[in-house]
Order: C-alpha cells, then structure tokens, then sequence
C-alpha cells in the first residue's frame, strides 16, 4: 500500500494525524519519573553495599593473614632460641669430655629490666625481675655461641640475637681456652618511632666481656605482649627431666629463693610461650576488635575498641640441653 504524503491529506485528516502522532511522543510522568529513580537509587546503594563488604572482607583476611604470619614468625624466634638454651660443646680433659658451659640456659624477667640498663644474668635480682604489668614478661636465653648454631661475622665470630660478635668468657672444662657465649634478652616494648608500635626486641652485649657493648633492636612489630610459663622439674639435677609444676618468674624466685640464681633456674626443662599479636592497621569499623582471647584463655573485652585485630599464639619449647648426653652425641657436639 503507498503511504500517504501530508501534502494530499484534507486539513481534518491531517489534524488527525497530528494529534495520532502527538500520542506516540508522550513523555514519563512526574510520578514515573519518581519511581524510577528511587529504583535507580536502590540498586545503586545494593550495588555500593555489595562492594564496601566485598572490600571490607577483603582487607579484614589480608589483616589476619599478615597476623597470622607474623604471629608464626614470632613463634619460631622464640621457640628456636629457647631449644638452644643452655647448649654447650665438650672439650676433651685427659680421658673424659666436659662440658664448656653448665649454667642455667634461661631465666625470666619482666621486660622493664631490659628495656635500657645492662645487668648479666647473674646479677639481676629477684627485685629486678619482678613483673610489671605494664611492661610483660621478659627472657634470657644462654648458649655456648658457635659457628653451626649462629651466623658469623665477616671474621668468623659466632654472633648473637643482634648479629654482632658474641662475648668471650672461659671454657669451665678448661680454663685456658675461650667460648663465646650468647646471652640474648626478648622482650616487647613500643617504639620508639612515630608509628608507636609495638615490637619483639632483642638485647645483647658484644666484645670481650658480658657488660660491653649493650644494645637493643628490634626484631618484628606488631607484638603486643610476651608471657611465659616455665616447666620446673622437683631438682635441678641434669638426669631430672619431668616437669612437675609450670610457674611463672616470679615464683620461682620466690619458691626457690634459697638457691643460687644458676640453680633455681636450672630446674626450668620446659617453656610456655604466648604472645599476643596485633593488626598492623586499625580497622574502625569492625566492633568484633573489641574481644579478643588473651593467654590465659579468657576473653578480654576493651572497654574502647581501638580497631585492631589480636590474636594470642601459644606452644611449647623444651630445652634440648636438658636431653641426657650420651656418648653417640657428645661426639656430635666435641669442641676440640
């Protein structure tokens, strides 16, 4: 059928056709408008709710990953180093192998005694170490330093915590030789920097002697707090090895307060370690940082929730030196 030109229409048609065509071209009215952008806003706003949580879960498990692995990183310091405690080579005397070292391979401290001033491990007083709670618990660990167990400066010096020469002191199995001895300090302290966090620290002396060259650095941020509990044995004989009681530093100060400080710490054949990490960053918005479970198992709420995440870490390290030497591994461990 051939269309029809407005130029062949009567002027009644043609105002028909206007008015046809006028109806075609309507517009959305005010309400339909209203509608539709209200439409438009909720599926924008369950658009933008969809990515702030997708975000949000996404750097809360980048947060806890980071604590996690820093939270095993931690550990394992720790842990390494407490199983080296009290470690000793043997130097051969005519026909039999003794030991180089045969003092007590821990000791605990609050953290407060390390954190500026220098005492040796037998120096410091029960006074000394008493806890502070503010502060934590601290740690010495002793070990005859060598050149297996330590990395060694450019000169072959056996290090300590610091990667700098360990001190010397005198093989007790033969006075005319020279060991050198790591006495390495843990304990947590805020920084000192503008960041403010907390960090794992390691304090150590170098040279000749045990009171030269006192320094503390730290290791990893984001530990918050250190606890330990030691496994004490009835004696401190070498062959006592079953632990019959774990108390804390001050306890056995106080329990054991008659003995020297070597033997009363020579007791210790185990150590509980806790340490209570943190988020690097705050996340302000999450309530759950509130609670956390501290190291004794019990959930601690803050009073103002600061945004961090925490998480405590616990395990258990035994001293190796403890182990009963036999005559297979003296072998291994003679220090010609």
């Amino acid at each position: 059928m051939r269309a029809v030109s407005y130029r062949t229409l009567t002027a009644k048609q043609f105002s028909h056709a206007r008015r046809a065509a006028s109806k075609t071209q309507n517009g959305f009215t005010l309400i339909e408008l209203m509608i539709s952008l209200a439409i438009g806003l909720l599926v924008l706003a369950s658009v933008s709710m969809v990515y702030v949580s997708a975000s949000r879960t996404t750097r809360t498990s980048e947060m806890e990953t980071q604590l996690n692995e820093d939270g095993v990183i931690a550990l394992s310091i720790i842990q390494q180093q407490i199983q080296m405690a009290g470690y000793s080579g043997y130097t051969k005397v005519g026909t039999a192998d003794k030991p180089n070292f045969t003092g007590a391979g821990v000791r605990g401290c609050s953290a407060g005694a390390f954190a500026s001033t220098y005492k040796s491990f037998g120096s410091l007083t029960a006074l000394d170490c008493s806890a502070v709670v503010d502060d934590g618990d601290g740690i010495i660990v002793r070990y005859e330093a060598d050149a297996v167990n330590t990395v060694v400066t450019s000169a072959g010096d056996p290090t300590n915590c610091l990667i700098q020469t360990a001190f010397k002191q005198a093989s007790e199995a033969d006075a005319t030789k020279n060991i050198h001895l790591a006495e390495n300090r843990f304990f947590v302290k805020i920084s000192g920097t503008s960041s403010g966090k907390p960090e794992l620290r390691c304090a150590a002396t170098s040279g000749t002697a045990a009171s030269v060259g006192y320094q503390n650095q730290p290791l990893l941020e984001n530990v918050e707090r250190m606890q330990f509990r030691y496994g004490v044995a009835a004696t401190n004989a070498d062959d006592d090895m079953q632990v019959v009681a774990y108390r804390t530093a001050a306890q056995i100060d106080s329990l054991y307060s008659t003995e020297s400080v070597d033997a009363r710490w020579k007791r210790v054949v185990s150590v509980k370690v806790c340490l209570l990490m943190r988020s690097a960053d705050p996340m302000k918005d999450i309530a759950a940082t509130a609670s956390y479970i501290d190291c004794d198992g019990t959930k601690k709420t803050l009073t103002t929730p600061d945004g961090y995440l925490r998480r405590s870490f616990i395990t258990t390290a035994a001293l190796r030196s403890r182990l009963p030497a036999t005559e297979t591994n003296k072998g291994e461990i003679i220090s010609n």
